[in-house]
């Protein structure tokens, strides 16, 4: 499938992720820092493109070629196990969201 929107986030041959604006007023903003840190260097790899400060999602490389030899590079052991923990918090914040803004 081609790329639908400027700012969808490429992660295969025709394979896009659609990437949706947010609207300020009604999303729910969580601090994501804290669950993602010990993830930075994985994704430290995937800044294969350019950098993050400068080109956003645009700069990871996340193609599964990519992913895989990030996650081989990373050396770390637990990292299926990390990114399930990050996971994990993520989707458990989705509750105090849902109160938040009703």
């Amino acid at each position: 499938m081609p790329r639908q929107g400027p700012h969808d986030i490429n992660i295969g041959k025709e394979q896009w992720i659609k990437f949706v604006e947010l609207d300020s007023e009604r999303s729910c903003w969580v601090d994501l820092d804290g669950i993602i840190k010990p993830l930075e260097p994985f994704f430290d790899l995937l800044e294969t493109d350019c950098v993050a400060d400068c080109c956003g999602l645009d700069a990871y490389g996340l193609w599964p070629e990519d992913i895989s030899s990030a996650a081989k590079q990373s050396q770390m052991p637990d990292l299926s196990a990390s990114i399930a923990l990050a996971r994990r918090r993520i989707v458990e914040t989705e509750g105090s969201c849902s109160s938040a803004i009703a």
